[in-house]
């Protein structure tokens, strides 16, 4: 999701982009194999790119976003940061549904006032401290992905 395709001020929640995420638990050697495995295989245009995240996770030293059913997260892969703003969505539910909101950065620095144009009802009554946010947890790992595309205009993350 780009910068340029959201429009902050005035939107509803209803307007605002969504993520739908399903989490599988795999073992590691079911991890290893599924791309091989049918249907999944069968709708590969290109081998899975594996790549090394680190994640920075945001807060108030008293947890506000969170308490708010708010994640900010700054990530970067290779050389490129992007920041990500997220709702609680279905909390315990196996396919989460959530707004999702992301602009890339120049370096791995909070853009504090992108976060206060969000749009988000969370964040509105103005009760957060902005300048008060601070990594509160890093995640580094290795994640293998790519792009399918079973009917035109469905893009999916696998």
């Amino acid at each position: 999701m780009s910068a340029a395709s959201i429009s902050f001020p005035g939107q509803d929640q209803a307007s605002l982009p969504t993520e739908v995420e399903l989490k599988f638990s795999l073992t590691e050697a079911l991890a290893k194999r599924i791309w091989h495995i049918p249907p999944l295989a069968d709708l590969l245009n290109d081998r899975p790119e594996s790549t090394r995240l680190y994640s920075a996770y945001y807060d108030t030293p008293s947890l506000d976003l969170q308490r708010r059913g708010v994640a900010l997260r700054l990530r970067r892969q290779k050389r490129r940061w992007l920041q990500t703003l997220k709702t609680a969505g279905n909390p315990g539910s196996v396919l989460q549904q959530r707004v999702e909101l992301e602009v890339p950065l120049a370096r791995g620095v909070p853009d504090l006032e992108w976060i206060g144009k969000s749009g988000l009802p969370e964040l509105a009554d103005d009760v957060v401290s902005f300048a008060a946010l601070d990594v509160i947890f890093t995640t580094q790992f290795k994640g293998s992905a790519t792009i399918v595309e079973p009917v035109p205009g469905t893009r999916i993350e696998v």
